[in-house]
């Protein structure tokens, strides 16, 4: 991985506003999600998770 992907550029690049709509995205709880700090890297699971769901905002690591 080149770059990590924080909790505050899913959020952002998925235009969602609240951890329930991350939780549903991955498919896990809220309070999971919950857990993982604004501005730290998500679980690198969580990251290739969200590459491979959307490969189209983080295929290339496109992140603003």
């Amino acid at each position: 991985m080149t770059q990590s992907l924080t909790k505050r550029q899913l959020r952002e690049a998925l235009k969602f506003t609240t951890d329930a709509e991350l939780a549903a995205f991955f498919g896990v709880t809220g309070s999971a999600v919950s857990q993982w700090e604004e501005d730290k890297p998500i679980p690198e699971l969580r990251q290739l998770q969200a590459e491979r769901k959307r490969p189209d905002l983080f295929g290339s690591r496109s992140v603003a």
